[in-house]
């Protein structure tokens, strides 16, 4: 398998058996599928966030993914 199902299949593992993602590694995630065109899967690990998450730090990375792809409506709505 290539980087981008090791990296998905990772977090899926993560997200599996209930390891929360720290404030970085969540950032992080965002940011490679983000880099590796893999936006459903950045705004996917956003969403999946418990509010206390979406903090300023994260939100920015998610729109920076989003207007780096041109998808300026999607970066405008992220709450």
């Amino acid at each position: 398998p290539d980087s981008k199902d090791k990296l998905l299949r990772l977090y899926e593992i993560a997200k599996e058996k209930n390891i929360p993602l720290t404030l970085v590694a969540t950032k992080l995630l965002i940011r490679w599928f983000g880099r590796m065109g893999m936006l459903d899967q950045s705004v996917l690990v956003y969403e999946r966030l418990d509010s206390n998450s979406k903090n300023t730090q994260v939100r920015n990375v998610v729109i920076d993914v989003l207007l780096r792809n041109r998808l300026v409506d999607d970066a405008l709505k992220v709450r």
